[in-house]
């Protein structure tokens, strides 16, 4: 050893100075995984850019193809047909009649859909806001739509009259021109009406095909029959009588008054209006079918997954207890469980925490789109889909699994709690305010801990005293039972009267403090009716009578009537996404209403959570499956009970006896038009026979006879309608436990292909006890099989 070392070493042991020791260098890396992007930095740009190439190279020339036809057609008829003039205007008719229609549904695309208890509420609903903007969007697209198809008839036809032949009003507009223009524009709102009732502007969840259906094919076909006539109706019934108003006819000057000349026109009103329609919904059918098809975006497990964010929160933090679920009883009371409260901070992986958050965006047909692509995955036999589920969903990190099932429990909590609510708004919950801090807590800058008071506070009082008595009878009551003096009662009960002034005419009521209810005064029309139906002629009673009746059973009832079904359609309104997420099985629900078909359909979803952890059994080899399987199952079968328990709550909610006081006012005027019917019969037979006082008590008789007749047709007529009630309130019935129905099956067959995939291994995870007898149900009922 060298003396330069030996005195270094001297050196140092003098100092007591420790050697330094450096770290050895190795090529190893354990950074984290980057974070999963957003849906609209990752995922929702791919999808758009192959939505675009539909839209270029499917809608567009398919529906300039169906303006190439119909523009054919209409030349045909004109008899002018040149491939110039039908180049222009097939160009024409589908840039003003039928690109407005396509950019609406465009534009108004939407997961949710619009349900109401009845038509009119639908209505009603569709006019207020948010609905509002949407509704005026269509009516004036349609409009739009429906005034340059017209204008475009009009081109190719000269023999349509604009103005009319008169050189002091030479730019008066032709009466011929207006009853068309007017066609269309009812044909516009009665199509907007349909629309509405139909719900186009849902995402397509069942697969269309180019085929036109019946309803695609009649439903255009009988509106543009009844715009003619209601375009009729209005301009020879309702504009002469706006014509009356003051302001009003001002605006009307320019109307010439129709002549019964235009009827002429009736057919070819009828024809541009069928043309219209037609061409709105077989473009409507295009953009159903290119759009409802699935897409192909990525193989990247990590970009669908991104698409399919609906939650605003942190990244979720395992949980150190496995059996803590979103659904499980808290064990204490600052724990809350996210699935119910899914706008809190806390995800369904970690316990809740008080920091303010912004409220969880709702599903959009990304979502949607995502999840079916996910589905694809899941459900795939593949051998190189179950090594990407390896690779990339059941990685060593947890980052997309973790991302995915957090995403999907927040979504099936959300709508857990509107089927909760029953569709109505689901309550936020907001943060508790922090506790004020103290000054020796603040001063020794430890943990901030609310101080809780447990001293009850002593009463100033006696408490074995009697209770003054409240009112005046309660202390004459006391009174009486302690036997003592009325006169110290009594006396103070009096008050002191003011005197009365001498002016009584400016004396009121208010002044007074009295208060008049005059009762309301309904109108009778039984009296009414009785008094001139026997003025009318036989054969108008006879009428009256019929469409009374048909009245009562028809349309306007129908308008009016709740149905069960749209009703517990709003209790899920995204039930195919909810669904998507566990089952994964196209179902189909119809609805007829006013001759449009409704149809609601269940695609698959649900299935990507249930898939994925069934497949986790064999092909995920480091366990970041296991943690969740516990939740996942406490979710799905809390939503099934929610289920259940929404199909229990379904009963008929009247008994027979009750009815409507409108229709029973019906009924009544119904039942006095034919008594005097009948009495008028029995007057013609009565004429017929002998005069004098023998055919006086004969008409006596017959009168009675026939009041008789009439009450007796008028409770068969009630009890009739009671029945009808009945039946349709049980089909009603039915069709809502129809629509939960299917949301509990893919929820059941969800729980059922967890329980049959891994059977005696769930007994290594802890359940809470109800969640562990309810599914102890599905194990049984997979080994009784």
């Amino acid at each position: 050893m060298s003396s330069a070392s030996m005195s270094t070493a001297a050196r140092a042991a003098a100092t007591n100075v420790p050697t330094p020791i450096r770290a050895i260098t190795t090529p190893l890396r354990t950074t984290a995984a980057p974070p999963i992007p957003p849906a609209s930095q990752l995922y929702e740009p791919l999808a758009k850019s192959v939505l675009r190439r539909r839209l270029t190279t499917r809608i567009f020339p398919y529906s300039l193809l169906v303006s190439l036809l119909s523009t054919a057609l209409s030349l045909l008829w004109f008899g002018r047909f040149s491939l110039l003039r039908l180049a222009g205007a097939s160009v024409a008719l589908w840039l003003g009649g039928l690109l407005p229609v396509v950019f609406l549904r465009k534009s108004y695309l939407t997961v949710t859909h619009t349900s109401a208890p009845s038509p009119l509420s639908l209505l009603n609903k569709s006019f207020t806001p948010p609905l509002s903007k949407r509704t005026t969007h269509a009516i004036q697209t349609h409009l739009l739509s429906a005034l340059l198809t017209f204008a475009t008839h009009v081109a190719l036809d000269s023999r349509v009259p604009v103005f009319i032949k008169s050189r002091k009003h030479p730019y008066t507009p032709h009466p011929v021109l207006v009853l068309l223009a007017l066609t269309q524009c009812i044909l516009a709102s009665l199509y907007v009406l349909r629309a509405i009732l139909r719900d186009v502007w849902v995402f397509p969840f069942r697969r269309p095909t180019l085929s036109p259906s019946p309803s695609g094919v009649v439903a255009p076909l009988f509106l543009a029959l009844f715009a003619p006539f209601a375009a009729l109706l209005v301009l020879f019934v309702v504009v002469p009588i706006l014509r009356y108003l003051p302001i009003v006819s001002i605006l009307l000057r320019p109307i010439v008054h129709p002549r019964l000349s235009v009827l002429r026109v009736v057919p070819r009103a009828w024809a541009v209006a069928a043309q219209t329609a037609w061409g709105w919904e077989a473009t409507g059918g295009v953009w159903s079918w290119a759009v409802g098809e699935p897409l192909y975006t990525t193989p990247a497990v990590r970009a669908l997954v991104s698409g399919i964010s609906v939650a605003q929160t942190p990244a979720p933090v395992p949980s150190a207890s496995a059996a803590s679920s979103a659904f499980s009883t808290p064990s204490s009371l600052t724990r809350a469980s996210s699935f119910l409260n899914p706008s809190s901070s806390s995800s369904a992986f970690s316990s809740s925490s008080t920091a303010p958050t912004t409220p969880p965006s709702p599903p959009s047909i990304y979502t949607h789109l995502a999840y079916t692509e996910l589905l694809a995955l899941a459900s795939s036999t593949d051998p190189a889909a179950a090594k990407t589920r390896g690779a990339e969903v059941f990685d060593v990190d947890g980052a997309v699994w973790g991302r995915l099932v957090r995403e999907a429990l927040v979504l099936l909590g959300r709508e857990y709690q509107v089927l909760l609510a029953r569709g109505g708004e689901v309550p936020t919950s907001s943060a508790p305010p922090p506790a004020a801090p103290s000054s020796s807590s603040s001063a020794s800058g430890g943990m901030l801990t609310p101080r809780i008071n447990l001293i009850t506070p002593v009463k100033d009082k006696n408490i074995f005293a009697p209770k003054a008595a409240s009112s005046p009878g309660a202390r004459v009551s006391a009174a009486l039972a302690s036997g003592g003096a009325l006169e110290s009662v009594v006396v103070p009960l009096v008050p002191a009267v003011p005197a009365v002034p001498l002016n009584m005419n400016n004396i009121g009521l208010n002044n007074l403090g009295i208060t008049l209810s005059i009762p309301e005064v309904k109108w009778q029309w039984a009296p009414l009716v009785k008094a001139v139906a026997p003025l009318m002629p036989g054969w108008v009673r006879r009428v009256l009578e019929g469409v009374g009746r048909v009245g009562m059973g028809g349309v306007p009832r129908a308008w009016r009537e709740v149905r069960k079904g749209r009703e517990a359609a709003g209790w899920v309104p995204r039930r195919e996404v909810c669904v998507g997420v566990v089952e994964g099985e196209f179902l189909v629900l119809a609805f007829v209403i006013l001759s449009s078909l409704l149809m609601l359909t269940f695609p698959p979803l649900p299935a990507v959570l249930t898939h994925l952890t069934c497949a986790s059994l064999t092909e995920d080899r480091f366990g970041v499956v296991q943690r969740d399987i516990p939740r996942i199952l406490e979710a799905l079968i809390s939503f099934l009970g929610a289920v259940e328990q929404a199909q229990a709550s379904l009963r008929p909610a009247k008994s027979e006896g009750e009815m409507p006081e409108e229709e029973k006012v019906l009924i009544g005027v119904l039942g006095v038009v034919g008594e005097v019917v009948g009495v008028s019969g029995g007057e013609g037979g009565v004429s017929a026979g002998v005069e004098g006082e023998a055919g006086n008590k004969d008409k006596d008789g017959s009168e009675n006879e026939n009041e008789k007749e009439g009450k007796k047709e008028g409770k068969k007529a009630e009890r009739e309608e009671r029945e009808r009630r009945r039946r349709a309130e049980m089909v009603h019935l039915e069709e809502a436990r129809t629509v939960l129905g299917e949301v509990g099956d893919a929820l059941k067959d969800g729980i059922a292909r967890i329980t049959r995939t891994f059977g005696d291994k769930l007994r290594a995870f802890r359940f809470p006890p109800r969640t562990a007898a309810r599914l102890q149900e599905f194990v049984e009922f997979h080994v009784a099989q």
